[in-house]
């Protein structure tokens, strides 16, 4: 019996058997400070002109009924924007497993890409964290260099960028080691005992 666990599509789709998942994470919650403040200013500068609008007239006005209906309309348009960008951060996700690091970038409705590197073929990495809000919130960019790419992989808004620095490079190491001692059990010839057969049956 086989000790080992099938990991196959086990956390993610695509997971390889004998993969496992080290660690993953989210960008950093800074990417929704935008839209949480545009949408908040959006919001109240709508309920304030709801507010400012004389009840009294709205039946005798066709312009004041269409501008109420107007302002509802904006206030559930940012309100759904919001919820889907909201959605979006929680399916945008980095992982990083004993084999390479998958990159899932993926929409609720448009986007659906994954972007994936073997740890074997990582030749540099390098962590960016420049500013000063990054260095006090704690986040910024980890580069990935692989020779066989005509770019960089970047994974941007990375929480903690030290520690997952020193994740992807331990993981690295382990793979590496990995795979010099399978080569190494594949090298060793195997012999093969002469069994002398008994000519009289």
């Amino acid at each position: 019996m086989n000790s080992e666990r099938d990991n196959t599509n086990r956390h993610f789709r695509g997971q390889q058997s004998a993969e496992r998942v080290m660690c993953f994470c989210r960008k950093h919650p800074i990417i929704l400070l935008r839209v949480v403040t545009i949408t908040l200013i959006l919001i109240s500068a709508s309920i304030m002109a709801l507010l400012f609008i004389p009840v009294t007239q709205i039946k005798d006005h066709l312009s004041l009924q269409i501008l109420i209906f107007t302002l509802l309309v904006f206030i559930t348009l940012a309100q759904h924007v919001f919820f889907l960008r909201l959605l979006n951060y929680y399916l945008d996700i980095v992982i990083i497993t004993n084999y390479r690091i998958i990159d899932l970038k993926k929409s609720l409705f448009i986007h659906d890409e994954k972007e994936i590197i073997d740890l074997h073929e990582i030749q540099d990495t390098q962590k960016m964290q420049t500013g000063l809000l990054p260095n006090f919130l704690n986040y910024g960019d980890i580069k990935i260099v692989v020779p066989s790419m005509t770019r960089a992989m970047v994974l941007p808004y990375m929480p903690r960028p030290e520690y997952y620095l020193n994740q992807i490079n331990q993981c690295k190491r382990f793979y590496i080691l990995e795979r010099r001692k399978q080569k190494q059990i594949n090298a060793i010839p195997v012999e093969i005992p002469n069994v002398p057969t008994n000519a009289h049956q």
